[in-house]
């Protein structure tokens, strides 16, 4: 974790504005299930982009709410998982450098772990 940190303290993961809250529930979507826009923008800020996708993969790749009360029913859905992988890779490679695509996974986890210590 410390490592991740530091890539993106030196640089070599840029800081650039970020929403940090990307959950399903920070976007209104028009009737044909169209992004409208996000909003809840209190958290938007300079940081990495990988936090954004990171916390979305954390939001979007388990079928349930997240405030779902059976915990063992929480799991990592590898197909959601793979196809929002996928999607974002295809939209954001132009601008992602090689070390955020190498991290993109990982940030997850990472996300994850920041959730962990905070609540």
């Amino acid at each position: 974790m410390e490592s991740f940190f530091q890539l993106i303290a030196e640089g070599t993961i840029p800081q650039r504005v970020s929403h940090n809250d990307t959950k399903l529930s920070n976007f209104l979507f028009d009737k044909q299930k169209k992004v409208v826009c996000a909003i809840d923008l209190d958290t938007v800020m300079q940081t990495t982009v990988l936090y954004d996708f990171g916390d979305a993969v954390r939001s979007y790749a388990n079928p349930f709410a997240e405030d779902h009360p059976d915990l063992s029913e929480i799991v990592m859905d590898l197909e959601r998982f793979t196809a929002f992988s996928e999607g974002y890779a295809d939209r954001a490679a132009w601008f992602l450098n090689d070390t955020e695509k190498t991290y993109l996974a990982f940030s997850a986890l990472y996300i994850t772990y920041e959730q962990f210590l905070r609540f």
